[in-house]
């Protein structure tokens, strides 16, 4: 009875499974407050193959990603992924998924519903949209993402109440992942941009709400 238990706790948490030796962990910081000092806040499972960008100057403000990375074929062509997070200090600040991705596709100048989907996701205590579509001469993966709203609320309270005020309020931050390169090279690589995106998540748990 107890190996029974042990092989299904064992097959029932993902971080028990081996990674595939392409990939690995990586840590990701937010944004620092104007003096360099960034924490820690997120990780995803990263493919080793990608080039990481960090930038060496302030990411103060939220125009600027918090990390990069380039996926380069043999053909010269390269997907670039960015990753942004935008810390905020009222539920009223925060922007909807659906905005960010009403904006993308006005960079994309994509108007047709054959040539883009948007998908509700949800994971991690993280709710928001995924956004897919084919434009000229590149196409996006894109995911929009907020902390669900009961979860802000307690890690905005703590964020006001705490002496790392900023560091809850990086916790709490709405984020997004937007891939853009060219379609063919999109498809060719949308299974390891998709898993990093969904793999992508807080390092520390989100608090509990006693």
């Amino acid at each position: 009875m107890k190996l029974l238990l042990a092989f299904i706790l064992f097959f029932a948490n993902p971080l028990s499974c081996e990674l595939p030796k392409d990939k690995g962990w990586q840590q990701f910081f937010g944004r620092d407050t104007g003096n360099l000092q960034r924490s820690p806040i997120y990780r995803a499972c990263v493919p080793k193959l990608w080039k990481r960008i960090d930038s060496e100057e302030s990411v103060i403000d939220t125009m600027k990603p918090i990390c990069e990375f380039l996926i380069e074929s043999k053909s010269n062509e390269t997907i670039k992924i960015t990753i942004h997070n935008f810390p905020t200090t009222s539920i009223d600040e925060r922007i909807p998924p659906i905005a960010q991705v009403n904006r993308w596709k006005q960079q994309l100048n994509v108007l047709s519903p054959l040539n883009f989907t948007v998908t509700p996701i949800c994971k991690s205590g993280f709710v928001g949209l995924f956004f897919q579509a084919r434009a000229h001469p590149n196409g996006v993966l894109a995911w929009s993402m907020q902390l669900a709203e009961e979860h802000y609320r307690h890690v905005n309270a703590l964020s006001k109440a705490s002496t790392n005020a900023a560091y809850y309020r990086q916790m709490g931050a709405d984020y997004t992942i937007k891939a853009v390169g060219p379609n063919r090279l999109l498809e060719e690589n949308k299974e390891d941009i998709t898993h990093f995106a969904t793999s992508f998540e807080l390092i520390e748990a989100i608090p509990r709400n006693d």
